[in-house]
């Protein structure tokens, strides 16, 4: 909430401090670095989640630097044997340099493609990874929550949030009123979300409403190229491969005018081909191909934050507009792929030139 604001650079792990020192002590603090935030399943066992989260990202990054007490408090934490000349450079770090690129908030996303991008200095993107996964994570659960509960009372059944009483303290209530409207709830019972975020207040019985903010799996940030150099995290397990180096995501739509999949490709790469068959291959997968004829082809990423300011920030301006935009993206998909249960799948895929990058890096890796 605003009382964090300003304050939210240490709002991270101790051992991210504890890398940034390793990437300074070695010289590798400037190299070029870029992140993802993903996830691997969607939550509740649906096909689907709604990207929340992004206006709280931007504002975070407008905001980061470390004060005085910042640094006074670190040196009182840090190991004895930390050089004072880290601490100095720590006072210089801030946002600057940083590029975030994503999903427009309220999007409709899918599990394995990058939620957000964010490209900067390796030292300072590895210090920001802890807070925007924790600005996504929980905002983008409750927020799929609340569409999921949409989607099963119908568009005009009235809907109203009333779980501060037993949220995960103050900061979790108000969060669980905003992203619930942003969701699909007509109106919330917290009155301080009432005011600060122009939500309509309700409430008529002192009976909380409740529902389990829990999920089978959780957004993950990954490091995917540091100097263009592309890199990935290997596993046996090919659900658990990263796919490496700076992509763009692609929304390609059938003649019937609905989504069917979403094509992930190295940034640079010409844009698919359109009224014809082109072949892909499917994520989680070594061998799969699927063979398609895209209609329609819409770039997801746009760039929200760069040389320390706000970009397009009309989409993120307001919270009406979110919540317009979470609707309308819900409405773009056919009823098969939004199902609550047994949702029909909907693909991810990676363009010829991805997937052999990806072959090559795993093939070079399992060498040495």
């Amino acid at each position: 909430m605003e009382q964090y604001r300003g304050q939210r650079a240490l709002l991270t792990d101790l051992y991210q401090f504890t890398m940034a020192y390793g990437y300074w002590l070695s010289g590798r603090h400037r190299e070029r670095a870029e992140f993802e935030l993903f996830f691997r399943e969607a939550p509740f066992q649906g096909g689907f989640a709604l990207f929340f989260g992004l206006s709280d990202c931007v504002t975070y990054l407008q905001d980061f630097s470390f004060s005085p007490s910042d640094i006074t408090y670190l040196q009182s934490i840090m190991a004895d044997n930390v050089d004072k000349k880290f601490y100095e450079y720590l006072q210089t770090v801030d946002a600057s340099e940083v590029t975030l690129s994503s999903f427009q908030e309220g999007s409709v996303v899918f599990a394995r493609e990058p939620l957000i991008k964010v490209t900067g200095p390796l030292l300072v993107v590895q210090l920001l990874e802890t807070t925007l996964l924790a600005l996504v994570n929980y905002a983008s659960l409750v927020g799929t929550n609340a569409a999921r509960f949409r989607l099963a009372a119908g568009p005009h059944k009235k809907l109203v949030e009333m779980g501060l009483r037993r949220a995960q303290g103050p900061d979790g209530g108000f969060s669980a009123s905003k992203y619930s409207y942003l969701g699909g709830f007509d109106a919330t019972s917290n009155v301080l979300a009432g005011k600060l975020c122009g939500i309509p207040v309700s409430g008529t019985v002192a009976h909380s409403y409740v529902s389990s903010f829990t999920s089978p799996d959780e957004v993950h940030c990954r490091l995917v190229q540091v100097n263009e150099n592309p890199c990935m995290k290997l596993s046996e397990d090919l659900e658990k491969m990263t796919i490496p180096g700076s992509k763009d995501v692609y929304r390609l739509y059938d003649s019937t005018g609905y989504p069917f999949l979403d094509l992930l490709a190295l940034e640079g790469e010409p844009q698919t081909t359109l009224d014809q068959e082109v072949e892909f291959h499917q994520v989680g997968t070594v061998t799969e191909t699927v063979r398609v004829t895209p209609i329609r082809a819409e770039r997801q990423h746009i760039v929200y934050f760069k040389h320390g300011q706000r970009l397009n920030h009309e989409s993120i301006a307001s919270i009406e507009l979110i919540r317009t935009h979470a609707q309308e993206s819900l409405n773009k998909f056919s009823q098969g792929h939004l199902n609550l249960d047994d949702p029909q799948p909907y693909k991810v895929a990676v363009t010829e030139k991805l997937h052999g990058l990806l072959t090559s890096l795993r093939r070079a890796n399992s060498l040495q």
